[in-house]
């Protein structure tokens, strides 16, 4: 068993080596039934903590396997537009509005709580909600929830809905992001938080 297993077991988080290049040498020798350090040398090795959260997509669900993996999480994707692929034009009728389906997929590790922070989206019902606890404040776009036991990642969906008023402020796109972070100590990879999604 290495010293930083040992260690992650002892305090319940995982660590790696602060830098790969780390050497020093004890010396053991077993006295009396168990191992005792020979000499006073403390040895020390530096680590960082792995964190929790590792990291967010958002990605529009569009026909094919996209659409089906919706449809086998139970979200009755036939209340939204489902484009062709991600390089389609989604058109916004003048005065009115288009709502699309998303997949948020966050990885980590199994039990770790977050927040999904995705401004004006609506959680969409599906098979995953009650398994990661999800949830979404009152206003929606902000959502909750804990990664699933012996799972590394989990995905849920969310709608927006667009009018051309959103065309218009990002010179003809569709522009959201979402932004994770961690919730009752849970840490999150800061180089790793953020997605955007642009049609």
């Amino acid at each position: 068993v290495s010293y930083i297993q040992t260690f992650d077991e002892a305090v319940g988080k995982g660590h790696s080596l602060d830098g790969e290049e780390q050497d020093d040498t004890i010396v053991l020798r077993f006295v009396n039934g168990q191992w005792a350090l020979i000499g006073d040398a403390d040895v020390a090795f530096n680590v960082v903590c792995d964190n929790d959260l590792t990291g967010i997509d958002k990605a529009i669900v569009t026909t094919g396997d996209a659409e089906n993996a919706a449809k086998n999480a139970g979200v009755a994707v036939d209340q939204y537009l489902i484009p062709e692929n991600t390089t389609d034009a989604v058109a916004v009728p003048e005065n009115g509005s288009v709502t699309l389906l998303y997949s948020i997929t966050v990885n980590g590790a199994a039990d770790s709580h977050f927040v999904v922070k995705d401004e004006n989206a609506q959680l969409v019902a599906s098979n995953i909600n009650d398994e990661a606890q999800i949830s979404a404040d009152s206003e929606g776009g902000t959502f909750t929830g804990v990664m699933p036991k012996d799972s590394k990642w989990v995905t849920f969906y969310v709608s927006r809905t667009f009018t051309t008023a959103d065309l218009e402020a990002n010179d003809g796109y569709l522009v959201n992001s979402v932004e994770l972070s961690g919730k009752d100590g849970t840490t999150v990879d800061q180089d790793e938080d953020k997605n955007t999604d642009e049609e």
